[in-house]
């Protein structure tokens, strides 16, 4: 599945607009850039309809297949109303890292990953005792091949420093082939990395529950838990030791929600290193050589699919 037809309209529209081709670059945006400290001039009646042309044309790019662009393009939406020309002149370099890099496409890789032993523990004794995930009661018997649903989460705190906010990013993957992808800041300003990987984790449960609801409807049959992974490890220990204790009350709920799913085997929670998280492009606005290898087995991986396998993105 490729967004390659539609990116090259778009760069046609673009050249129609600013009557030059966008200057290609190697990355959606610089690392460590910050466009809501931009204090450029505010744009005209004419660079606002731009931008916002812009701007909408980028997301439906996301919505094909774009996900390498979603950080940059949830970041700079938020400027819709009143943008600067600094914020077209990003969303410019947005383009140029299209025009760079048109042919990423969706590879259909329907091969079950082996994640090794997940970490487990016996929960009888915890507050949430003999839980079990509930089923549907009318959901058709499953047929076919089983799936299985991988998610990759992370979160950047203080992503945004006019409002403290942090950036959350959550990548669905059925088997080895992503299906959905979510990127947004997050609707509480957290003080701690802590609790900004907790609000990010809870959310992609969610997710993973409401994904596996929609499966199991269609008739589709799981094979076991989904496996979830995030790359801070006071989350994981939190999360899937059941005598562990929450310092910190307002992050009560979304802790609880994610032990109780763990307890009830909905899903697994492991811990992956910063530099394997492919969800890192979904948060960070990262430099070419750790952007690019993160997303070149999802997007951009060329020849037989079938040996490439999501471990080794």
């Amino acid at each position: 599945m490729s967004a390659k037809t539609y990116v090259g309209r778009m760069l046609k529209n673009y050249e129609t607009m600013f009557g030059e081709k966008p200057r290609k670059r190697k990355s959606p945006l610089d690392d460590g850039d910050h466009p809501e400290l931009d204090l450029t001039e505010e744009l005209d009646a004419r660079g606002i309809q731009q931008y916002q042309s812009l701007i909408g044309a980028l997301q439906w790019a996301v919505t094909l297949c774009r996900l390498d662009i979603h950080c940059a393009v949830m970041t700079l939406g938020r400027f819709r109303c009143a943008p600067r020309r600094g914020h077209l002149d990003r969303a410019k370099r947005v383009c140029g890292y299209l025009a760079e890099y048109p042919d990423a496409a969706i590879r259909f890789r329907t091969k079950i990953v082996d994640h090794g032993e997940p970490t487990k523990y016996d929960w009888l004794q915890s507050v949430y005792g003999n839980s079990s995930e509930e089923l549907p009661w009318n959901m058709p018997i499953p047929k076919g091949k089983p799936v299985q649903l991988t998610t990759f989460m992370d979160a950047n705190l203080y992503h945004d420093y006019t409002t403290g906010r942090s950036a959350m990013g959550v990548l669905h993957f059925l088997n080895q082939t992503p299906v959905e992808w979510f990127c947004k800041r997050q609707n509480t300003v957290e003080t701690a990395t802590y609790g900004s990987e907790f609000v990010v984790a809870k959310t992609a449960t969610e997710q993973i529950m409401d994904f596996r609801y929609s499966l199991r409807m269609l008739g589709v049959p799981l094979s076991g838990p989904a496996w979830m992974f995030g790359d801070n490890e006071s989350v994981k220990k939190s999360s899937t030791i059941p005598h562990s204790t929450l310092s910190k009350r307002h992050n009560a709920l979304a802790y609880h929600r994610v032990r109780e799913a763990i307890a009830s085997n909905v899903l697994y929670f492991e811990h992956i290193f910063g530099k394997q998280n492919v969800a890192d492009v979904l948060t960070k606005f990262l430099p070419h050589a750790t952007f690019r290898p993160l997303i070149i087995p999802i997007l951009f991986w060329k020849g037989d699919t079938a040996n490439r396998s999501l471990s080794q993105a």
